[in-house]
């Protein structure tokens, strides 16, 4: 009796260990490069920062570069920061996403766009989200926000 009593309380405590394991974690990329742009023939110093500045409306502070959260729906407050050669700002868009107990990247892309007010060559940034555990090597799972 007393053995069938440890091996229960042990397969417990296993799946409690596991519950309490099983998080998401969100991972913002930073950038910081000289690149070439072949538009204008000269460099481009490019430096961006994604900082999460809130969970579900909860400040965070300081504003963290990385963040873990329990598995289901979250809202996640950015601060995007960027200098682009000669040109800066800061955006702060937010992020609502259901997050598996998965490891996740923030990342983002500099884009040019032929529309509305960046028509003067001014670059967009679109920002990706990618689910690490399920993207296949060497590619990006990108969900563009």
């Amino acid at each position: 009796m007393n053995i069938t009593r440890a091996f229960v309380l042990l397969l417990a405590l296993a799946a409690v260990c596991h519950a309490a394991t099983s998080r998401a974690i969100v991972t913002a990329q930073q950038e910081h490069h000289i690149s070439e742009d072949h538009s204008y023939s000269h460099s481009l110093t490019v430096i961006r920062q994604i900082a999460i500045v809130a969970v579900d409306d909860h400040a965070l502070k300081p504003q963290q570069e990385q963040v873990i959260l329990s598995p289901g729906r979250h809202v996640l407050s950015l601060r995007v920061s960027f200098v682009v050669g000669s040109s800066s700002g800061a955006a702060h868009p937010s992020l609502d996403e259901v997050f598996k107990p998965h490891r996740y990247t923030l990342d983002g892309e500099f884009c040019r766009s032929q529309s509305g007010a960046v028509a003067a060559g001014l670059p967009v940034l679109k920002l990706l989200l990618i689910d690490e555990d399920e993207r296949r090597p060497g590619a990006k799972i990108l969900r563009t926000r």
